[in-house]
């Protein structure tokens, strides 16, 4: 069983349509969102898993925004 994240605009559920033997993808079936066409499937589900930390991203640029500063 694959594994996929809930879409990351929408939460719906993730699919690999299977009709594509040469092309991969995964698709929101909710809102319709997908990768860009990969070479194999794993390379889909690993451009559909990727998420950006935006916790992390966040306090990189209050901290770097902290240290800018200059009275």
């Amino acid at each position: 069983m694959t594994n996929l994240l809930p879409c990351p605009f929408c939460g719906g559920n993730a699919s690999i349509p299977e009709s594509y033997p040469y092309h991969h993808l995964v698709f929101c079936t909710s809102c319709g969102c997908k990768t860009d066409i990969c070479d194999t499937e794993a390379e889909a589900i690993a451009a559909w898993n990727q998420r950006v930390d935006t916790e992390a991203a966040m306090r990189e640029k209050i901290m770097k925004e902290i240290n800018d500063y200059d009275p």
